[in-house]
C-alpha cells in the first residue's frame, strides 16, 4: 500500500499520548487554562487513599496510582518536558452526575493530614472521575459525591458501582446466581466497612477489597449484557485496506457467530496528488460484503485527513466516494468529532454538513442511505475540558441550534474508544447508557475501537494484562463489544480497527473469536 500522505492518526495519539503522561508528574499544578469553571460557591471534601497494608497515600503516590506511575521521562530535554506539562494537565474532573459533561476540570488539590481535597460546587449533583487501577486494569473510576465531608475514596467510588448496579439489573435480565453472589460480597465487604465494630485500621485495609469486589460485579453485569443485543444489531470491524479478491466472505462469517449480520467501515487513504488509494478494490469488497450479507459502511473521511485537507480536495474526495461506492448502505460523515487534532469545531462541524449534504443526495435503488457520526470519547485526559466527550456533545450539537438539523439526519452516533490512552473499564456501562440519553430515539454504536496495536501499545494504561497485549486485546474487545451491544438502541459494535492486522500478524491476540462469541447472544 502507499503511504498516505497524512500521518495515520492513531500515530498522532501516540505521540500526544506520550505528551499526556508527562503531565501526570506528582506534585505539577494543573496549568491556568485547564482551571475549573466559574461554579459559584463551594464546599470542601477531603479524600483519603490507602495502600495495601492500609497506610494513608499522600498526593504524590495518589498521582503516581492515577497516571500508571509515568515518570514523564521520554527522552526530551528539560525544555521540552516543560512545555509538555504546561500543554497537559491530569486527567481527574467533576461531572455532572447525570449527563456527565464537565462541571469542574483538573480538581485535585494536595491536602494536609489526608490524601487529596476538592471545592465542590454546592449546587448541582456531581461525579469524580479519574484513571485508576484494580486487578481488572485501568478503569475511569465515577466517584458520586454525597456533599462535603471527609471519604475514602475507593469505598465512594465502590458505592457507586454498586448502587447504580441496581438500575441495570431492574432493566433486565435477571442476574445470574453469579453475580448475585458477587454483589452479596460487595455488599458484606460495605457493611463490615460501616460497622462501628470494625477499627479504623481494619477500615483502611477494606478500602480496596470494596473496590475491587464492586468492580468485579460490574464486569460481571457487563458481560452478561449480550444477551440483551436487539435482533437487528451488527457485529462488527474496520478494513483499513481491500483484503485480497475473495478473502472477505471468510473474513466476516468468522465474527458473525452464525446469528448476526456483519458490517465492515471501510477507511480509504489518499495518496500525495489527491487520489484515493486502490478504489478499483474497494469497489469490490462492498461487492464481496453484500454477497456475505452484510453492510458496507464507508467512512468519508478519517479525523486526521479531516483537519488537513484543504476544502477543495475534501469536496472531491467526496465527489468519488459517492460516484464509486454509493451501493454502500452507511456513511459516516463524520469521524471522532471532539479529538482536539482536529481543526476548530465550526470548521469540522461545516465539514460534516457537506458530507451529509452530498450523502443525502445519493439514490441507492430509491433509498437514501444510513448517516452515522463518530465521537471521540475522553473524559479528562484532553488539555482542554471542552474535549470531553459529553461537554463537546452539548456544546457542539445538543444545544447547538445552528446544527440541530444536522443532528436529526444522523441515524447512527457512535464513540470511538482506545482505552490505553482514554480509560473507560468498569465505567463503560455508564458511559454508554448516558449516551443513549443525550441521543434519544438514536441508534448508538462503538464505532472504533482498538487495543495493543504497535502504534497504540505507548498509552499510559492499561486493562486486562498488564504486559501482554494479545492478551489484554482480546479482553478488551470482548468487554466493550458486549457493553456496545447489549443496549436496547443498539446499532453495532465494535468496528474493531486494526481487523485484518491482528487477525494476520497477531494468532494469540486475534478478536474474531471474541467477536463471534458475543454475536452469538441476544435477540
Amino acid at each position: 500500500m502507499t503511504k498516505p500522505i497524512f500521518p495515520d492518526r492513531r500515530t498522532v495519539l501516540g505521540v500526544m499520548g506520550a505528551s499526556a503522561v508527562s503531565a501526570l508528574l506528582p506534585g505539577m499544578e494543573p496549568r491556568a487554562h485547564g482551571a475549573a469553571p466559574e461554579v459559584g460557591e463551594t464546599h470542601p471534601v477531603i479524600l483519603n487513599v490507602y495502600s495495601d497494608e492500609g497506610d494513608l497515600l499522600d498526593f504524590e503516590s495518589l498521582r503516581a496510582l492515577q497516571g500508571n506511575e509515568a515518570d514523564g521521562d521520554d527522552g526530551g530535554d528539560d525544555e521540552e518536558k516543560a512545555a509538555a506539562e504546561q500543554d497537559y494537565g491530569y486527567d481527574d474532573a467533576l461531572l455532572h452526575s447525570d449527563l456527565l459533561y464537565v462541571t469542574g476540570y483538573h480538581c485535585l488539590r494536595e491536602a494536609e493530614n489526608a490524601t487529596a481535597r476538592l471545592d465542590l460546587p454546592k449546587n448541582g449533583s456531581h461525579t469524580l472521575t479519574l484513571s485508576w487501577p484494580t486487578s481488572h486494569g485501568y478503569s475511569v473510576l465515577m466517584a458520586d459525591l454525597p456533599g462535603a465531608g471527609t471519604y475514602d475514596l475507593e469505598v465512594l467510588a465502590a458505592r457507586t458501582l454498586h448502587n447504580r448496579q441496581v438500575e441495570r439489573i431492574a432493566a433486565g435480565p435477571a442476574p445470574d446466581q453469579t453475580i448475585v453472589e458477587a454483589r452479596q460480597e460487595t455488599e458484606r465487604l460495605l457493611a463490615r466497612y460501616d460497622s462501628p465494630n470494625t477499627s479504623a485500621q481494619e477500615k483502611r485495609i477494606l478500602t480496596k477489597r470494596c473496590l475491587e469486589q464492586a468492580s468485579k460485579a460490574q464486569l460481571m453485569l457487563d458481560q452478561a449484557l449480550p444477551a440483551k443485543t436487539p435482533k437487528g444489531a451488527c457485529i462488527a470491524v474496520t478494513f483499513t485496506s481491500p483484503p485480497a479478491a475473495g478473502q472477505t466472505g471468510t473474513l466476516l462469517s468468522a465474527i458473525t457467530g452464525g446469528k448476526r449480520k456483519p458490517a465492515v467501515r471501510l477507511v480509504i487513504e489518499q495518496e500525495s496528488g489527491g487520489e484515493l488509494e486502490e478504489m478499483s478494490d474497494w469497489v469490490r469488497v462492498v461487492e464481496e460484503i453484500h454477497k456475505a450479507g452484510g453492510l458496507a459502511v464507508v467512512q468519508v473521511c478519517d479525523s486526521q485527513q479531516l483537519k488537513d485537507l484543504p476544502i477543495g480536495d475534501y469536496q472531491r474526495r467526496l465527489d468519488e466516494l459517492i460516484k464509486n461506492l454509493a451501493a454502500a448502505d452507511v456513511w459516516e460523515v463524520g469521524n471522532e468529532l471532539g479529538g482536539e487534532w482536529l481543526s476548530d469545531d465550526a470548521t469540522t462541524l461545516e465539514r460534516v454538513r457537506l458530507a451529509a449534504d452530498k450523502v443525502g443526495g445519493i439514490n441507492n435503488g430509491g433509498k437514501t442511505p444510513d448517516m452515522m457520526l463518530t465521537l471521540y470519547y475522553q473524559l479528562g485526559q484532553s488539555k482542554e475540558s471542552a474535549n470531553s466527550t459529553f461537554t463537546w456533545i452539548k456544546n457542539n450539537l445538543v444545544d447547538n441550534a445552528k446544527y440541530r438539523s444536522l443532528v436529526e439526519r444522523i441515524k447512527i452516533f457512535g464513540l470511538s474508544i482506545y482505552p490505553q490512552h482514554h480509560p473507560l473499564g468498569t465505567a463503560a456501562e455508564r458511559v454508554m447508557s448516558t449516551f443513549e440519553k443525550t441521543f434519544p430515539g438514536k441508534s448508538v454504536a462503538i464505532t472504533e475501537l482498538g487495543y495493543g496495536a504497535e502504534d497504540l501499545d505507548d498509552g499510559a494504561w492499561w486493562f486486562g494484562s498488564p504486559d501482554d497485549p494479545a492478551k489484554a486485546r482480546r479482553i478488551v474487545a470482548e468487554h466493550l463489544t458486549s457493553v456496545g451491544m447489549g443496549r436496547a438502541n443498539s446499532w453495532g459494535a465494535p468496528f474493531w480497527w486494526y481487523y485484518l492486522e491482528d487477525e494476520a500478524g497477531s494468532p494469540d491476540g486475534r478478536v474474531s473469536d471474541v467477536l463471534a462469541k458475543v454475536a452469538a447472544q441476544g435477540g
